[in-house]
């Protein structure tokens, strides 16, 4: 069975890796891997790929053939982290039905459920940091507005000084007369955003 016949969750994907190993035995694993849970190097900041090739490879130089993780390391030094499983039977598929001996498309489709699930928790968490992270910067911009204005500085110097973002940058600007910080949510297009209503509600 071809595994671009499954059904499997979004940003999940799955293959095939098989070799012959150095004793001339052909080996084959099934691995699946998930998009990271983020788009932005969690050290330095910078844009990085969601998605990913496939995060390992098969190490056919040791005998049975090992599973080894390709290099990830971002230029700052970050290991830009791709989960990953390898796949191992449980369903007891008939013979026609498998994707290399022992393992089927059950298996398969289970172990990217369950990866899935991991990623999903991830993207909350990032969420969640996201969040209190957007209410520090705020709660910071906000103290610095309220204190006086030293000799010779203005409200609109004071203003841009606490400015970080704008309507199309993320990070914290006024709208009118309203502060807010935001920012794009870990790994989507969605929007999030803290105003100072965010941050009573979070004393509360």
């Amino acid at each position: 069975m071809d595994l671009t016949e499954l059904r499997l969750p979004k940003g999940i994907y799955a293959r095939v890796l098989g070799g012959r190993d150095v004793r001339g035995v052909y080996v084959a694993r099934v691995v699946v891997w998930a998009d990271r849970p983020y788009d932005r190097c969690p050290s330095c900041g910078q844009a990085v790929q969601m998605n990913s090739d496939c995060p390992v490879g098969l190490n056919l130089g040791e005998a049975g053939g090992q599973l080894q993780e390709h290099d990830k390391q971002h230029g700052c030094g970050e290991w830009l982290t791709v989960d990953w499983d390898e796949v191992t039977g449980t369903s007891k598929p008939d013979s026609d039905d498998e994707i290399v001996p022992g393992i089927g498309p059950a298996d398969v489709v289970a172990a990217a459920e369950q990866l899935a699930e991991v990623t999903r928790g991830k993207r909350a968490d990032g969420r969640a940091r996201l969040e209190q992270r957007l209410r520090d910067d705020l709660a910071a911009a906000l103290d610095r507005l309220a204190e006086p204005l030293a000799a010779g500085e203005t409200d609109q110097d004071r203003a841009d000084e606490a400015r970080t973002g704008s309507e199309v940058e993320p990070g914290v600007y006024r709208e009118g007369d309203l502060w807010l910080a935001w920012d794009y949510a870990p790994g989507t297009d969605d929007v999030v955003t803290v105003t100072a209503d965010d941050l009573v509600a979070g004393r509360g």
